[in-house]
């Protein structure tokens, strides 16, 4: 069975390749740290299987605490971008900054990752990918894509 089994386009990135669970989440930290008035923009495409599963969530982790990303809810075989938008509070500064991709039901289907800061300095590329349960992603089918920078 090829993509379209199971969506009826690509995400907006155009590329066959995306990232699904289906035992647990998938977290990542990047190698950053919050940075005290930088503010953060996370965005995520999120897609509605054509044939079973809920729509995962996405969530901005700053020190472990949950920022929920939002978005329109795409039509079944479809996606959707989901954003999630931090600023920098001085409490937070120096705390650790990681993406939360959250199954929701059978399975949750996410694409075109891009975490940017409102600095001229890029968020680095994330230093460690934790797959939590048994029998999560294949790494052959993660495609980690991040728009680093302005």
């Amino acid at each position: 069975m090829g993509h379209f089994a199971y969506f009826n386009t690509l995400s907006s990135d155009g590329t066959p390749t995306t990232a699904y669970t289906s035992a647990g989440d998938i977290t990542q930290t990047v190698g950053a740290t919050v940075q005290a008035g930088v503010t953060y923009t996370l965005q995520v495409d999120v897609g509605q299987r054509k044939d079973c599963c809920g729509l995962g969530s996405v969530e901005l982790l700053i020190g472990g605490s949950p920022i929920l990303a939002t978005g329109l809810a795409p039509t079944v075989g479809n996606w959707s971008t989901f954003t999630a938008t931090y600023t920098g509070l001085a409490v937070d500064a120096g705390e650790s900054i990681a993406i939360g991709l959250v199954k929701a039901g059978l399975q949750g289907n996410f694409d075109n990752v891009r975490l940017n800061d409102d600095t001229a300095s890029a968020v680095p590329e994330p230093s460690t990918l934790l797959l939590l349960g048994a029998g999560l992603v294949p790494f052959g089918l993660i495609k980690r894509k991040f728009n680093l920078g302005n």
